[in-house]
Parts: C-alpha cells; structure tokens; sequence
C-alpha cells in the first residue's frame, strides 16, 4: 500500500476538488497511487483457500456450507442433554417433581465427560499485560520526519511534530583506538503534520514486512523491536554458535550489560533473524553448485514429533543445511533452477553405514 490507511480515510470529495483547483499535477500523481492501492485491495479480496495459501478457516460463514451448522447442532443437543441429565440428579429426592421429558433421561450415564482443552500457552486473550519494568537512560535520539506532503509534495519541515516512538536498544563495538562494547537505548520518534496547502494530515509509521502466506506466515518483521540489530547479531551468535540456552543468554545480558530481556523476547529474536536471512539460502545453493563436487549426508531428526530427517550438502568451502523427508524431493528443491549442474548420486557402503555424495 502507497497510502496509509489514515490518509486514505481524509480524502473525499471535497479535498478532491480543492487539490484540482489548486495543482492538478499533483491531483494527477494521488489518482495514480490511488489505482495502484486499489489493484492491491482487490488481489487480497479476490484471495481464498483455492487461489491461495489462506487456511479453509478463513471462508466466511455463508461459504463454509452446511458443516459448520451441523457442528453447532451436535453442540446444542449436547447442551440439552447434559441439562436435561442435570435436572433429573437434581429431582431424584421427590420424583413428583419429574416430568416426562426428565423419565425419559436416565440419571446415570455411561458417556465419559469431555476433557477441558488445554490452555493455549502465553498471554490470554483479554488477560493484564505487562510492560517493561527496567528503564534505560535514552543515549540518541533518531527522528523520522515526515517531510513532504503525500498528496501535494508540499514541505512539511514547520509544521510536523512528533506523535509516538518506541526505544531500541542496541550495542556498539568499539575500534582499535577505542576497544569494548557500549550499550546504547535510541528513542525513535515518529512525526505527523497537517499540510497547509491541501489540508492532508500525513504521519510516518514504522516499516512493516508484508504478511508471508507460506512458511513465516507466524513470523513478522517490524522496525518496531525492541532490539537492535547488533544485539540482534550476538544473540543469534551465541544461541546458534556457540550452543547457549535462552536462559543462559538472558543470564550474560544481565551479567555482562546489565539489560533484561525475557525468554519470549529472545526467542521472537531467533525467528525474526531466521526470516531476515532467508534470501542468503539461495545464495548458498549457488555457491555449492559453483564446486565440482558435492558430498551430502542424512540422519534421523524428530520435530513435533514427526519423523524427519537432517540432510547437509557440503563443499570445500559451503555447508547447506535442510530438514525434510528422505526422498528425491529435497535433491528437486535443491536442484530445481539450476538445471546446468550435473548431478551424480553414488551411494557406496562403509563399515555397514551407507551414505551419498554428488559431483
């Protein structure tokens, strides 16, 4: 989306009609934006579960079909049931007061209760949240100004002030005069300002990566973290590299820069720098495929508990990594845009352990 949603929903016909009379050169420039959103709005309208990776869940009720009223019927004579048997314990000490429908339910029932489903785990939906109790003195301050007008162009350097802003804090190395490492806190600040010539309240926002359908739908990448990038680096480094637990990474926060992070924090870390380095997969392929020979490998690798498997392609100088099935398809991923290599599988036996390489 070119324009923001708080934008969009200033203009009307008025404004319209008042950025015509007064440029309408940059009536022109809004109407293109406003085509191109709206292409956008109707691809995402036009998304459902045949065209799409969108989950059956997401029809709406008129399009689900007749299961999901046959579900809520099945739930309801369950309801009259259990009150129907609840009222019959109740009258059995004066059966004058049971009627017939209450004879028709025997007291006791050979029908085991449904266990209560489990608590999803985090936060609950409608429960207290809790904010960050430690407070770091802010060392910089980085503002985002809007500067021009979105509609207009029209400068917006006088007029605009800041609306909200969020803390980031970071860590910065040191240099060979100056050798450490210093924990900084940045306050960002985000403007708004209302344009004196199209009457246009524009405001910047924090960058949001669009919604992945496929295997980051769960993951989301904002610049509204609280961790920076650099810090971002070392804990990835230390969870991946050298083997440390998320306990103990938030235990050398604490000792070593006095910064408290909690688990879910670091671990949202984790997965956010997963999808960020999701472009360097492709990058390795090519560099494999770049060798003369290839040597890959397997080894049995439970998740979820689902029976998978751990396969490396390595080369003198690259390791690839992937989790998957034991089949042809992870060498089709594998190999699928790069049709010059020549690939030879070759699956000699030693010391009764059979393993694979390619060339």
């Amino acid at each position: 989306m070119i324009l923001k949603e708080h934008e969009l929903l200033q203009i009307d016909a008025d404004f319209i009609s008042r950025l015509r009379e007064q440029d309408p050169d940059a009536l022109a420039g809004l109407s293109i934006k406003l085509v191109s959103d709206l292409k956008e709005v109707l691809e995402r309208l036009n998304q459902n579960p045949t065209n799409s990776s969108r989950p059956s869940g997401s029809l709406a009720p008129w399009d689900k079909g007749i299961a999901d009223e046959k579900e809520e019927d099945d739930e309801s004579a369950f309801d009259e049931k259990e009150a129907l048997q609840s009222k019959t314990g109740l009258n059995k000490e004066n059966p004058s007061d049971i009627t017939d429908t209450d004879e028709a339910v025997s007291p006791i029932s050979n029908e085991t209760p449904e266990p209560p489903k489990p608590r999803k785990p985090g936060r609950q939906l409608g429960s207290q949240g809790f904010g960050r109790t430690q407070q770091l003195a802010v060392t910089d301050t980085m503002p985002h100004l809007c500067g021009c007008c979105s509609a207009c162009n029209e400068d917006l350097t006088s007029v605009e002030k800041a609306y909200t802003g969020f803390h980031t804090v970071n860590i910065e190395f040191g240099s060979t005069d100056a050798p450490g490492v210093r924990l900084t806190n940045t306050l960002n600040l985000y403007y708004m300002g209302l344009c004196p010539k199209c009457g246009l309240e524009n405001r910047t926002e924090p960058w949001r990566a669009p919604a992945d359908n496929s295997d980051w739908k769960k993951v989301g990448m904002t610049e509204w973290r609280l961790v920076g990038p650099d810090l971002a680096a070392l804990i990835v480094y230390l969870s991946m590299d050298m083997r440390v637990t998320r306990r103990k990474v938030k235990q050398f926060l604490w000792d070593v820069f006095g910064l408290s992070l909690s688990t879910g924090t670091l671990q949202n870390c984790m997965m956010e720098a997963a999808r960020a380095l999701e472009p360097v997969e492709a990058q390795l392929i090519e560099d494999l495929c770049s060798e003369s020979i290839m040597h890959a490998d397997e080894t049995p690798h439970n998740e979820a508990g689902k029976r998978l498997w751990l396969w490396v392609f390595i080369t003198s100088s690259t390791a690839l990594f992937f989790i998957g099935c034991r089949s042809k398809e992870i060498f089709v991923n594998l190999f699928d845009a790069l049709t010059s290599f020549d690939v030879t599988v070759q699956t000699p036996r030693l010391n009764g352990s059979q393993f694979g390489y390619l060339r």
